[in-house]
């Protein structure tokens, strides 16, 4: 089994995910300011999925659960595939 991810690794990708997030939201602010609320809402879905991914980083960096890579998807130790969490 591999190694689980470094502190330094998820501290990253919560700095990541929380940029994404941000950059989603602003993003919508901008399509409500031109009146296409139904592709601001799709980013403000987008953003919400990062802010879980945040979140899921930063209960790893706490080492309150070990966090492994699996090639594009990180996921819990024995999780079955629906588990997996796209990074």
């Amino acid at each position: 089994m591999r190694a689980p991810l470094s502190v330094n690794t998820l501290n990253e990708l919560v700095r990541l995910s929380l940029q994404n997030a941000e950059r989603f939201i602003k993003d919508a602010e901008l399509l409500i300011g031109d009146g296409s609320y139904g592709h601001a809402l799709a980013l403000t879905v987008l953003a919400d999925e990062e802010l879980v991914k945040t979140s899921i980083y930063h209960i790893g960096s706490l080492g309150l659960v070990e966090i492994y890579s699996k090639g594009k998807y990180v996921c819990p130790p024995r999780s079955p595939p629906r588990d997996l969490v796209y990074h």
